[in-house]
């Protein structure tokens, strides 16, 4: 402007960007606009034909999807920096490079180094194994580049093909003045990539355009000029706490010298507004719901209390615990409202960081209730929701939401006043009478008589069903009301406890300050088809099942509705059901954004993406897209009778158990194969076709197949794809739908997959695999059986060897013995087999006799699989190091305490054909006792025990009912390793395990009560984890047992 003979006439300005509003008050511009919308006018002017822009600056990155010239879908990612400006320069800076020269290295780079998709902390030691593995530093800087990309594209967008950017791509921002960045673009998007000169300036460019086609609807421009922006920047601040909520935001006023002032730190509009014109306020469901459910009264002041703590399910069943207790002639205390000052309250009884904030906050709760010095502490474990869909295949809760409760008492156990209790059971709403039964037991321990209790039952029933009646009528109101006068709706989704003041982060009150009228995922859809069929995913949780079928009943209505769905930071089901989401709200082109929800305040964020998601809204011709699409029924290729030929391909799992699976198939007429193990390609695929919020043993899985299938080895028509299903609570079951995602999106939608497992754990359409189990069970049993054997010999005598020769050649030779053995129907062979292989490996010449013992329990997965788990097993036998792991049998014997625990509990009915399962136990433990037998005559042999001993030992830590994943067991296997005085015990999990959040990392502080002298090491695992790092935990592990 100082070059310029004379200053310009302005005619309109407009501004764009997180400081908009402050800018726009202190200078007098005229026009605001949404930082996405001037992104996409920018691009636009670039290329009019733009599918897809993607920003990155310096500390977040934003992308946008465009179909036919309008905005789909936003996705920032304002967690953290990793993949930004300063990510890189900041690793140009440790290496003592600029971050200009830092990029320019990238350019002679000729083998960018692999450092995968990490955030910045997990980054450096992948770095500086890098430098050990002596990268040069301009492969290095290529790497990151690729790294950044990497990022973007799989972790942050999720893109699984890249067909979902479209054909046209524009880049802005400063970071892609990198052009090692650039350029990783083009080449893993295989797209054409359009950037401008000044790819930092883009958004003020797009608010120029803006600014320019509104400046006919000014008279005169308010800005202030050029000559006196020092005169508008200039300002005096001043601080106050809102109290218009529990939130109690500090507020920042700013009082500029041209007499405007403007706020910050806000969340809502509800008392200090920034906004220049009136705009008439939504309807907002969640303001008349957080009524309906916090205004309930308890009168019975002279009785017992019970607090109940507002948090994750206590959300959903509130009044009928309320109602329940209180009709009881308990007391009822709630815990307070959520608040920063109660969250820091009880953050320090969190035992992983890695749990979700909703969970995190449940400990505030519970020091509150503790403070008001209630008597009992009430804590119900639910297992099953009521159904509300009758086709969905289940309605489980999330395991957080079942087994937190036993978290939140172990960690204040120790320090809760002798006169306190909190009662921990667990609970199903699948069967009202299982409930009663449950809860009647219950309430008679407290001394209720049945009387009472039959008339306090019915009564909060009654009450959950009316306030139930009362959302779904209010929401119908709502929707009613918007549609008569024409204003704009937006459905936000999430589960029971995104209700609470501090977790929702004033989204809805956002949207409703934006003129929206908000609705939630309780609407009413009796009219509707329950039909899960446009989604793959296996509907096992019923808070999941809400929102798929809320998002289904939005393409369903004959008026345009938006979609916000919130997300907690680390919700595994969430990462099942958010592509699938995607997917369909792309298919039919609703206007949609998540939120991200976590314990770091975001308003900015937030603000943007909901501001976006209603200018993209006002953009749309309402009558253009409304029931434009047809929804396609997302079943793919079958696996028919006449598909019996194909060769059904099966991940790898284990080099003790993988190998007799292909031999017992045959023989129940089916073709398996075995895939390779998992290796660095598995990962890249896995990061590329499946979410990267599903835990690691999924990436490797999913990545093993995609290779496979891309291999050129196998012929479509020849093939099929097997994985197991557990059919539990636990995210495992529906790898099946993850599967049938990557596949999809890689393009072998005619390759048939089918699930293997029990008959009531399958979820899939597969009339053409019936395989005839029962012709098999004694040679599975025993094939199992043998494996367990020779891994316990194999690990006793291979730490022991020198160089670990002779052991590992007897492994591989009597696995082989005894996979001729299945080949020839002899199964009775194994035991003799195994006599062989006893005095064979009795007979290994041995170095080191006495050797430190290390047990490891964990995720079924990474603990038998060597990649998996980093090959730490070898790296224990190659320093000397015994290693114990828990038989397989004993996780399927496991189902049999599971069974009983269920029933004694009433989390299901009791059968009349119980006896069945304790006349199969008895066969099982013959056999087992057979194998046992001949294991006795190895020279480190140790005595098994029964997997009762196990859950007695597992019932002192927790409840039974823990049954996802590996459930109580591993808690149950670490107390026995510690009761045999193995006490150096490291526990095998994937990063953001869900429910080892509960039973492994959950249980810590007890066990370690209980187990004084045990050293515990959780070892997280996942597809960019350091090795360097895992090592240097055991290494200290064993130095210090």
């Amino acid at each position: 402007m100082n070059q310029l003979p004379n200053p310009p006439d302005m005619v309109a300005s407009a501004v764009t960007g997180y400081g908009e509003e402050l800018i726009r008050n202190g200078l007098g511009i005229d026009f605001g606009i949404v930082e996405t919308v001037a992104h996409t006018l920018a691009a636009q002017q670039l290329d009019p034909e733009v599918t897809f822009v993607l920003d990155i600056g310096g500390q977040d990155m934003k992308a946008i999807f465009i179909q036919q010239g309008v905005i789909t879908n936003i996705e920032i990612n304002e967690a953290c920096s990793s993949g930004c400006g300063t990510f890189i320069e900041g690793f140009a800076n440790t290496l003592g490079y600029s971050s200009e020269a830092f990029a320019q290295l990238a350019i002679s780079a000729q083998t960018p180094y692999d450092l995968g998709s990490r955030c910045t902390v997990f980054m450096n030691s992948k770095v500086k194994q890098a430098l050990r593995d002596g990268a040069s530093v301009e492969d290095l800087s290529a790497g990151l580049a690729y790294s950044v990309i990497k990022n973007c594209l799989h972790k942050v967008l999720r893109i699984q093909s890249n067909n979902d950017i479209g054909n046209s791509v524009v880049v802005q921002g400063g970071t892609f003045k990198n052009s090692a960045v650039f350029r990783s673009l083009e080449i893993l998007s295989g797209k054409k990539v359009v950037i401008s000169d000044f790819p930092e300036l883009m958004g003020a460019y797009g608010a120029a355009i803006y600014a320019f086609d509104k400046k006919n609807t000014l008279q005169k421009s308010g800005f202030l000029g050029f000559d006196h922006l020092q005169l508008g920047l200039s300002f005096q601040s001043t601080y106050k706490a809102c109290m218009g909520c529990s939130n109690r935001c500090m507020i920042t006023k700013y009082h500029f010298n041209n007499g405007n002032s403007a706020f910050a730190g806000n969340k809502c509009e509800k008392i200090f507004s920034n906004s220049g014109t009136t705009i008439m306020k939504g309807e907002n469901l969640y303001d008349q719901k957080w009524s309906l459910f916090h205004n309930r009264k308890s009168e019975n002041r002279n009785h017992t209390t019970v607090g109940l703590p507002l948090i994750l399910n206590m959300y959903e069943k509130y009044p009928f615990w309320h109602t329940l207790f209180t009709e009881s002639g308990f007391h009822v205390i709630p815990s307070d409202d959520s608040t920063q000052a109660l969250y820091q309250k009880g953050i320090g009884g969190a035992m992983s960081d890695n749990i979700c904030f909703p969970a995190k906050l449940a400990h505030g709760h519970i020091e509150n209730l503790i403070e008001k010095r209630v008597d009992r502490i009430f804590l119900p474990m639910v297992v099953y929701e009521q159904k509300k869909f009758s086709k969905s295949t289940n309605s489980f809760n999330c395991p957080v939401v079942t087994g937190y409760p036993e978290v939140l008492k172990s960690g204040v156990l120790d320090r809760l006043p002798d006169n306190m209790a909190i009662d921990t059971l667990p609970f199903s709403f699948q069967s009202e009478k299982l409930l009663q039964q449950a809860c009647r037991r219950y309430l008679k321990s407290l001394g209720v008589p049945s009387t009472l209790f039959r008339h306090a039952f019915q009564k909060a029933i009654q009450e959950q069903a009316r306030y139930k009646r009362q959302v779904m009528e209010a929401n119908a109101l709502i929707l009613e009301r918007a549609i008569r006068d024409q204003k704009p709706i937006v459905m936000v989704a999430g589960h029971p406890y995104h209700m609470d003041p501090l977790i929702h982060q004033k989204v809805s009150q956002i949207l409703s300050d934006l003129g929206v009228c908000v609705i939630n995922e309780e609407v009413d859809m009796s009219q509707s088809e329950h039909s899960f069929d446009p989604f793959f995913t296996i509907s096992q949780w019923e808070y999941t099942n809400r929102i798929l079928q809320a998002t289904k009943w939005i393409t369903e209505q004959p008026y345009p509705i938006g979609m916000v769905q919130l997300n907690s930071f680390g919700c595994g089901l969430d990462s099942i059901i958010l592509s699938e989401i995607k997917h369909l709200v792309n298919q039919k082109q609703i206007p949609y954004a998540w939120v991200r929800i976590d314990e770091i305040s975001s308003p900015g964020s937030v603000k943007l993406r909901l501001r976006s998601l209603v200018e993209s809204m006002k953009m749309r011709n309402p009558i253009d897209n409304i029931n434009k699409f047809t929804i396609a029924n997302q079943q793919r290729a079958i696996f028919e009778e006449k598909d019996r030929h194909r060769t059904i391909l099966f991940p790898w799992f284990s080099e003790f158990y993988s190998p007799f699976a292909p031999i017992l198939a045959k023989q129940v007429g089916y073709n398996f194969e075995n895939l390779p193990p998992s290796d660095q390609e598995s990962i890249d695929l896995g990061l590329k076709f499946a979410n990267n919020e599903v835990c690691y043993p999924a990436t490797l899985v999913v990545g093993d197949i995609i290779k496979a299938l891309q291999s050129g080895k196998y012929r479509e028509e020849d093939i099929a794809i097997g994985i197991t299903q557990t059919g539990g609570q636990c995210r495992a079951t529906n790898y099946l739908s993850l599967i049938k995602r990557a596949m999809a999106n890689a393009g072998y939608d005619e390759v048939p997959i089918i699930g293997l497992g029990s008959p009531d754990a399958i979820f899939n359409l597969q009339p053409g695999f019936q395989p005839k189990w029962r012709s098999v069970i004694r040679p599975t049993f025993s094939a199992l059986l043998f494996a367990d054997a020779i891994s316990k010999l194999y690990y006793a005598t291979a730490s022991r060897e020198e160089t670990n020769v002779n052991s590992k050649r007897l492994k591989e030779k009597y696995i082989k013995l005894a996979q001729q053995v299945l080949e020839n129907k002899k199964h009775n062979q194994l035991i003799p087999l195994l006599e062989k292989a006893v005095l064979e490996f009795n007979q290994v010449p041995l170095k080191y006799q006495e050797v430190k013992t290390v047990g490891l329990v964990g995720e079924i997965y990474v603990k038998f699989n060597a990649y998996g788990q980093y090959y730490i097993i070898d790296w224990l036998i190659d320093n000397h190091i015994a290693v114990e792991i828990p038989p397989m049998m004993e996780f399927m014997m496991q189902a049999f305490v599971n069974t009983k625990a269920q029933r004694n509990d009433f989390i299901v009915p009791k059968k009349g054909l119980d006896f069945i399962n304790s006349l199969m136990e008895l066969y099982a433990n013959k056999f087992i006792g057979k194998f046992e037998k001949v294991l006795q005559q190895f020279r480190y042999y140790k005595p098994s025990h029964s997997i009762h001993h196990a859950a007695e030992l597992a019932s002192d830590i927790l409840n039974l009912n823990h049954q996802y994943g590996e459930g109580w067991l591993i808690p149950a296997e670490i107390a026995t390793f510690a009761s045999r005085n193995i006490n150096n015990v490291v526990c095998l999990q994937p990063f953001g395990c869900i429910a080892n959040h509960i039973i492994g990392k959950g249980m810590e502080k007890k066990i370690k009560q209980k187990y004084p002298n045990l050293n515990l090491l959780y070892l997280d695992f996942d597809s960019g984890i350091s090795k360097v790092n895992v090592l240097n935990r055991l290494h200290f592990l064993l130095q210090n047992s």
